[in-house]
Formats: structure tokens, sequence, C-alpha cells
């Protein structure tokens, strides 16, 4: 299957849902891969929902006043991925570790503009911790089951011309976070990349399943399997 191929298979697949979530859920958070930097420091992929503490998505403007403030949680999504990677039987590295924060979200609506301010602040603050990355990400909720099996291929061989989420730049980039040691402190132990939309589902499954495809040699049944494993929801048919 060619890349651009598993690419239409996961951007059609993306309804990309304003998912509710308000904090960080170990539920969501997941390993995806595990490797190394060029220079030997062990990186671990890992996918989930937004890693902020933010106030409930009714809420539209100012925060009142003793309201606790929008936050990256930086400690707890460490404690999430040693839980993840105990589950593996994989040791934890001691720290430091630098994080690459892969941020799905789009700009506009309150709650992902919060998320994205929340995090990028934490990062201009804290740079040997980690950095920010904005890969906005927006899918299509158009059904494959739609188009007929020369539409799909056509579709495919063009992907580059309507593929609005660029995945055919981004997912090499993104491998490349997990690989390059350029921009990783000496200090750093471990690498750990993290991506992420609001639940942690359509946004995410779409850059993730491209990934395993491309890079993990998944098919896409395979890849759309193991992104349903989480979702309390029911899987599609």
């Amino acid at each position: 299957m060619s890349f651009g191929t598993s690419c239409l298979l996961a951007v059609v697949a993306a309804l990309c849902l304003a998912s509710v979530a308000s904090a960080l859920s170990l539920e969501r958070v997941r390993l995806v891969h595990n490797t190394a930097t060029s220079g030997g420091t062990p990186s671990f992929l890992f996918r989930g929902d937004v890693p902020d503490w933010l106030p409930d998505d009714s809420h539209t403007g100012p925060l009142p006043n003793n309201t606790e403030a929008p936050a990256f949680l930086n400690n707890t999504l460490v404690g999430f991925f040693a839980l993840r990677l105990a589950e593996r039987g994989i040791a934890m590295p001691p720290p430091p570790y630098y994080i690459v924060d892969v941020n799905l979200l789009g700009a506009g609506s309150w709650q992902d503009d919060t998320a994205i301010d929340a995090e990028k602040k934490f990062f201009d603050a804290n740079p040997q911790l980690g950095r920010f990355v904005h890969f906005p990400t927006f899918g299509t909720a158009e059904d494959p089951s739609q188009f007929t099996p020369a539409e799909r291929s056509a579709l495919a061989r063009n992907f580059s011309r309507w593929d609005r989420d660029h995945l055919e730049l981004r997912i090499p980039e993104l491998q490349s976070f997990l690989t390059d040691q350029t921009n990783v402190p000496a200090a750093a132990n471990a690498v750990f990349v993290y991506v992420h939309c609001i639940g942690g589902e359509d946004r995410t499954g779409e850059v993730m399943g491209s990934y395993a495809m491309r890079f993990l040699n998944q098919t896409a049944p395979e890849a759309f399997r193991i992104d349903w494993l989480p979702r309390p929801r029911r899987a599609p048919e």
C-alpha cells in the first residue's frame, strides 16, 4: 500500500470531534513506538489527550478571580509515561527528560487556543525540559465508503494535492523527533514525543495511524483496530 493510500484511509476516517476533556487521562495515554536517537538516547512516541488542566469547555471568556490557571501537566504526564513503560516491561530512564509536545489543535476555539497557549508558555519558560511543536490537524468528516474503489485510488494518487494536514511532510518530521539528536540536551536521559489533540482520539488517531502505516509496517485495518482500543465508543464497522 502506498503512503498516499495509507494517509487517505487515515484522513477520511478522522471525524475531528471536539471531545470534552479538562485534564490529562491515563486511559488515553499510550506508547506507540520506542526507539533511540542517532546519539543513542532512548526515545519514546506516546499518544494521548490534552496534557493540560483546562476549565470545562463550556467556559468561553476570562477566568473568574481565584480560578486555577490553565497549565501544562508536566509531572503528571511523565508519571503516566513511567506507568505505560512498566506495563511493557521497559524500565523508565532516570531524569532529566526531554519532551517534544506535538499539539494537533487548530486555532479559533477557546479551548484549543487556551491549551496551545498553556503549552507554549510552559516550554518557552522551561526550554531545558523540551519544546512545543504545533501541527494543526483537521482531517475530514467524509466517510470512505462514499467513494468507489476507483475514486479512492485516484484520491490516493493525488494525495498531496488535497492533504490539508500535510501528512506526507509531517509524518517523516514526527519520526525525526525520535531519531535526531540535534536539539536534545546532552544531559537528557530520554526523549518523549507526545502527540495529542483534545480527546486523544480523532485527530490523534489520524496522525498516529499514518505514522504506524509509514514506519511500523501496519496495514490500515491494523492501525484502525489499535486506534480504537481505548475508546469507550462503538468501534467502526
